[in-house]
């Protein structure tokens, strides 16, 4: 075997060791719900929270993948913050300020520079922030031509949040560049995101139990190559922060 073949299969023990570690962290706020009597201000803070910070990220370069083999797959892990939402409405919340939300992430190269992004953690797996989402991207500038990379992007995600007391969708279209640095590929873009949310009706003191809202989304990342890939991406959402990092293989 290889040195290459050998680094990538301790890389894989790794990768699935923190993928327990984290999966069972994420556990202490699996049976967290929100909290009851929410004013239609409130149903609005919680969409601005839990849509916005559970969108797919893209956690990539701006650079397409081949179609052949063309993929890259792992774990991304979300630092997700609850921020204000324990002390909304009749402040009943239990859940901590911020928990790691692990996610399945895989991308996939397709023909004329189109390129696929798949990022899921179903519901019924131990997790407070349930998510299946995607994006698909075309890469329209070429640094082999250009300064940088280029591409522009279309995202869904569907969300279902805190044992399906927070329901919705988000849509988002954007782009970003990057540059090719050998082993280290910085990136940054930007796009307007909507995010629809809804909660049950018994949790509200008003007739309104949805919002539908959207934001700049804002993003600056990092892709390290290596016989494993480490991705580290920082987003803003109205200017706060939220941290998501992706360890994986890249073939």
């Amino acid at each position: 075997m290889t040195q290459a073949g050998s680094d990538k299969i301790e890389g894989m023990k790794v990768y699935y060791l923190i993928l327990l570690c984290v999966a069972l962290s994420s556990g202490k706020t699996s049976g967290a719900t929100l909290p009851g009597s929410l004013s239609s201000g409130d149903v609005d803070r919680v969409v601005s929270i839990v849509g916005f910070g559970a969108v797919t990220r893209i956690l990539r370069s701006a650079e397409p993948y081949y179609f052949f083999p063309g993929f890259k797959f792992g774990l991304e892990t979300m630092v997700f913050l609850n921020g204000d939402i324990n002390g909304l409405g009749d402040q009943a919340g239990t859940f901590a300020s911020f928990s790691p939300q692990p996610r399945f992430y895989i991308a996939k190269g397709l023909f004329t520079d189109l390129e696929i992004i798949f990022s899921f953690l179903p519901t019924g797996v131990v997790n407070a922030v349930n998510t299946t989402g995607g994006i698909i991207r075309y890469t329209y500038i070429k640094e082999n031509d250009n300064f940088a990379d280029g591409c522009l992007f279309l995202g869904y995600t569907s969300v279902t949040a805190y044992n399906k007391s927070y329901e919705g969708n988000d849509f988002e279209v954007g782009t970003s560049f990057s540059k090719d640095l050998v082993r280290i590929k910085p990136y940054i873009g930007g796009s307007l995101l909507f995010a629809k949310g809804t909660v049950p009706r018994a949790l509200t003191t008003t007739a309104k139990n949805s919002s539908l809202l959207g934001t700049i989304h804002l993003f600056i990342g990092l892709e390290v190559e290596m016989p494993i890939n480490l991705t580290f991406q920082l987003d803003f959402f109205n200017l706060s922060p939220m941290a998501s990092t992706f360890l994986g293989v890249k073939f």
